[in-house]
């Protein structure tokens, strides 16, 4: 799938990405788990197409010694998250 996702995304260009920590929503898992919210922008040029705005969540969340960070723009991608990470099964998407 991410050999697919880079095929996909290879004639794609992102001309500007931003995150507005400003506005970002935190919080707990009921394990434990930090977490955050943070909206997110992104300007991407598909090929033969005009610029695209994408307005979008990122959720960066600690596992382990390890932070990551997830850009959610559909409750199917945030599903995934909570298939893998169910503590998250509790915890909406802002």
């Amino acid at each position: 799938m991410a050999k697919q996702m880079g095929i996909f995304m290879s004639d794609i260009k992102i001309d500007a990405f931003s995150m507005n920590v400003r506005q970002m929503k935190t919080g707990d898992t009921p394990d434990g788990t930090p977490y955050a919210f943070v909206p997110t922008v992104t300007k991407i040029t598909p090929p033969e197409q005009s610029q695209k705005t994408l307005r979008s969540q990122t959720l960066v969340f600690q596992d382990g010694d390890g932070w990551y960070l997830v850009r959610i723009e559909a409750d199917q991608q945030y599903n995934m998250v909570k298939a893998v990470y169910p503590d998250f099964e509790g915890v909406r998407l802002p």
